[in-house]
């Protein structure tokens, strides 16, 4: 089955920023194909692979998206509206963010610097907040090329690839995917038992909650859930926070000291020359709920410009 439908995101919006992303984010390498304003990747839904491929046929100011969607099995309307649910929320296609725009205009060293570089740019988060959450426990001091290889192990034992244009795609299993789940499976599969029982227990607390719960309720008290979680300490449940849920009210940890804050220090000097953490956190509040979007930019401004770049 071969859907298709049209996307119209919230101007200003630059495809090729959130591509550039991608193809230089680890997590998720291998996962999807892009190229020139075109992203080909595989969603799980529902026990279901599907293949989505999104095309920019409009301009940073006037944008537009064309979206195929294909399954092995016929999709319902339902099903159809969940996935372009989904791919409207994990690449941000319809945030409005004129507010933060604004506020970055009485910033001058960001307006000078990060603006004009990252002009249309939007968040791009993952798929899922399962998938996050799993990210987070699976990456978690250890180095990346062994996280991805245990999550491709997730994607080969619990999920099925989908075929288009003669290629299979995969996707990463949500997580009633892992039932009836044997936790010694599960150690057995990623070869490390600490990482597969933290890995059982996100897998547990995400059969039981809502999406609406997660979305909508107080910003404390989803992070409150998520750091109940064994294994989700305040790193990752920050990370799950903005990079899974679009919760980007906070900027900076609590800890001066902490591998992330030492990161947004680092990211800081190119804008704002050497600051101190007190400075830093300063400058944030006064982005108000959007200072994690200015973090955001603010990181993706050092990281992002050094990937590879994705042609017009």
């Amino acid at each position: 089955m071969l859907a298709e439908l049209e996307v119209q995101p919230h101007p200003p919006f630059d495809f090729t920023q959130s591509l550039r992303f991608l193809a230089g984010f680890p997590a998720t390498q291998k996962e999807q194909v892009i190229a020139p304003n075109r992203l080909i990747k595989g969603v799980r839904l529902s026990n279901i692979t599907a293949v989505v491929d999104l095309e920019s046929v409009g301009t940073t100011d006037r944008p537009r998206l064309v979206m195929k969607v294909q399954a092995d099995t016929a999709l319902t309307d339902h099903q159809l509206a969940q996935i372009e649910k989904r791919i409207r929320f994990s690449l941000s296609i319809c945030e409005d963010l004129t507010e933060f725009y604004a506020l970055a205009r009485q910033d001058t060293p960001f307006q000078e610097t990060v603006m004009p570089a990252l002009h249309g740019y939007r968040q791009v988060k993952f798929p899922s907040p399962f998938e996050v959450a799993a990210w987070a426990v699976l990456a978690q001091r250890q180095p990346m090329a062994q996280a991805r290889r245990m999550k491709q192990a997730l994607v080969d034992r619990f999920s099925q690839p989908a075929v288009y244009e003669d290629r299979p795609f995969e996707a990463f299993p949500q997580a009633d995917d892992f039932q009836p789940l044997d936790r010694h499976e599960l150690a057995s599969l990623l070869g490390n038992e600490r990482r597969a029982a933290y890995l059982f227990e996100v897998i547990a607390a995400f059969l039981t909650v809502e999406d609406n719960f997660l979305l909508d309720a107080p910003y404390d008290e989803v992070k409150a859930w998520l750091l109940a979680i064994k294994g989700i300490g305040d790193w990752s449940a920050t990370f799950v926070l903005a990079r899974g849920l679009g919760r980007m009210q906070r900027a900076l940890l609590e800890d001066p000291e902490s591998t992330f804050n030492k990161g947004m220090l680092h990211a800081a000097v190119p804008v704002y020359g050497e600051v101190s953490f007190e400075e830093l956190r300063a400058i944030a509040e006064r982005y108000g709920i959007w200072q994690g979007y200015w973090a955001h930019f603010l990181k993706a401004y050092t990281e992002v410009m050094g990937q590879p770049r994705i042609e017009r």
